[in-house]
């Protein structure tokens, strides 16, 4: 007798193929919920960092940069672009990420600055601030990372350009000198860093 030719082994069967596509339905959803509700911008940076993965990073002020992401901290994140610039970018300032590269971790881990002696000489070294003097601190690492004094540096602050000479850079003020004079930039307005070509 072909039991497998019966209509009760078959709806059986057909049963077990529907329970099963359901049990998988349910198990994709608890992971992309997991994720969803776990992840966050730093997370999903780090892992493109780790990745040294090249996104398209679209900021509030309509500019766009594209660059491998170098460095991430709970403020910025850095990116070198493929002409060999480094570009800082305020997390805060950042709508959203292109990449074609799908992260399976969804962002939900808490970026680790790398140890010293892992570091290149094109990566900056970032703190991790948690207030608006440790913010700006960070921002001063950033174009301290980035430029010499002397050399010349481009900052946006929301839709205001600074770029020229970095003549000095205190706790909370960058002085940049132009050929049309000298802008005096708060850092805790800066959204965006634009330094020199690597070396």
């Amino acid at each position: 007798m072909d039991h497998f030719g019966e209509p009760g082994f078959q709806e059986w069967a057909a049963d077990a193929r529907v329970a099963e596509a359901a049990r998988r339905r349910r198990r994709v959803t608890a992971w992309n919920q997991h994720g969803c509700e776990d992840a966050s911008l730093e997370g999903v940076l780090a892992d493109f960092m780790d990745r040294r993965c090249e996104v398209l990073a679209t900021l509030s002020s309509g500019r766009r940069h594209r660059g491998r992401v170098v460095a991430v901290t709970d403020t910025w994140t850095v990116l070198a672009t493929s002409g060999d610039r480094l570009i800082g970018v305020r997390l805060r300032s950042i709508l959203g990420l292109d990449s074609t590269e799908r992260l399976r971790s969804f962002g939900d881990r808490i970026p680790q600055s790398p140890a010293p002696n892992q570091e290149s000489p094109a990566t900056p070294v970032l703190g991790e601030p948690s207030s608006l003097a440790a913010t700006e601190a960070s921002t001063r690492l950033i174009i301290e990372s980035f430029v010499d004094p002397g050399e010349q540096v481009t900052m946006w602050s929301g839709s205001l350009m600074t770029s020229g000479e970095l003549r000095s850079l205190s706790t909370d003020l960058a002085v940049v000198a132009s050929p049309t004079g000298v802008r005096y930039v708060s850092l805790a307005g800066v959204d965006e860093v634009i330094g020199s070509r690597l070396t």
